[in-house]
């Protein structure tokens, strides 16, 4: 049921081709400056992680992520080192 998709990678120009089957190439406005792809897509941990889960430094992108106890339920979260885990967490997938 997708209609429309615009990966956002391209902000030089303004123009960004619609990779959908309906084709509305879009153009973005104001935007200027490149913002690095962060989104916790899963959330990674990082290979040296060790200790508490809501100590940001221990995630490849914790200074940008909201890294708490409300993890959201709909998370995929990857371990990549030894992280201690104090309370009960629900995620799709670990």
């Amino acid at each position: 049921d997708l209609d429309l998709y615009y990966k956002m990678g391209i902000i030089d120009t303004g123009y960004t081709p619609d990779e959908s089957n309906l084709g509305v190439d879009g153009h973005l406005n104001n935007m200027r400056t490149y913002q690095e792809y962060t989104a916790p897509l899963p959330y990674v941990t990082t290979t040296s992680c060790i200790g508490d889960w809501d100590n940001a430094s221990n995630w490849v992108h914790g200074d940008v992520w909201d890294i708490s106890n409300t993890t959201p339920e709909s998370a995929i979260v990857q371990i990549k080192g030894n992280m201690d885990i104090d309370a009960n967490k629900t995620t799709v997938g670990l």
